[in-house]
């Protein structure tokens, strides 16, 4: 999984390997998939619990922020 993590955020043209000390990374995945709904990054801290910390906020906030898009665009096509 952690390989499938650093494929995804090469898509976005982020080398996680050639990032700074003290980096996290955090996905967010579905119970009926192995497919990330969300990622959190954090990298060049002077702490790497505080990393951690950062990255793991960073998925939830973009996962809520996927489903609040989710719910409107169905309800579009209501």
């Amino acid at each position: 999984m952690g390989n499938d993590f650093i494929l995804q955020l090469l898509e976005w043209n982020i080398d996680y390997k050639k990032l700074d000390n003290f980096k996290s990374g955090a996905g967010c995945i579905s119970k009926d998939s192995y497919k990330y709904q969300a990622l959190g990054l954090s990298y060049n801290l002077a702490d790497i619990n505080f990393a951690k910390k950062i990255a793991l906020e960073g998925c939830e906030q973009m996962k809520k922020k996927i489903r609040s898009l989710m719910s409107v665009n169905a309800k579009l096509y209501l």
